[in-house]
């Protein structure tokens, strides 16, 4: 999880010797879940403030948010109705849309729409939400400050993990 600038993450990363193992983990088939900022770290690059390089775990970029409708403004912070573009791990079969907890001023575009598990609408089109591309998921919102909903997305990622022994009952 995090807040932030995609570049000083990205560099926290590398400094810390992280980006490495979480590409080897990502190959293994290790389930990785990047929320809000981790998200975006996951993608190919970023534009926030200059062009920077990603884990690179899923095909695409973040771009900034455009508020160009009444009503939209950036950063979006607040709750939003999040819409699952498909059954998956994060938004089972019989989810219901629901509200989540974001603050974003950047969002990731994907090259395959496939990779969008969830979307929101911001300024009259959809925005990824969340994705799945593989064992790779990600969260746009903040699953922590989303109540129950969260919990659920939460709980939903840990099920996973359970039923791949990765975790214990």
């Amino acid at each position: 999880p995090g807040v932030g600038a995609f570049g000083d993450g990205m560099a926290a990363l590398r400094e810390k010797g992280l980006a490495e193992p979480l590409r080897r983990a990502a190959a293994a088939g290790t389930p990785l879940l990047g929320i809000c900022l981790g998200m975006q770290l996951l993608a190919e690059e970023s534009e926030e403030h200059g062009r920077h390089q990603g884990l690179g775990l899923i095909a695409g970029r973040a771009v900034r948010l455009t508020a160009d409708q009444p009503g939209f403004r950036v950063p979006n912070m607040g709750w939003c109705d999040v819409a699952a573009t498909r059954p998956g791990v994060l938004f089972p079969d019989g989810y219901h849309p629901t509200s989540f907890y974001f603050v974003h001023s950047f969002h990731v575009e994907c090259r395959d729409p496939a990779d969008v598990a969830a979307t929101i609408d911001f300024s009259g089109r959809p925005v990824a939400a969340a994705l799945e591309a593989g064992n790779v998921y990600g969260a746009q919102f903040h699953p922590e400050k989303s109540q129950d909903a969260g919990l659920g997305l939460l709980a939903n990622f840990v099920a996973l993990l359970r039923r791949q022994g990765r975790l214990a009952a």
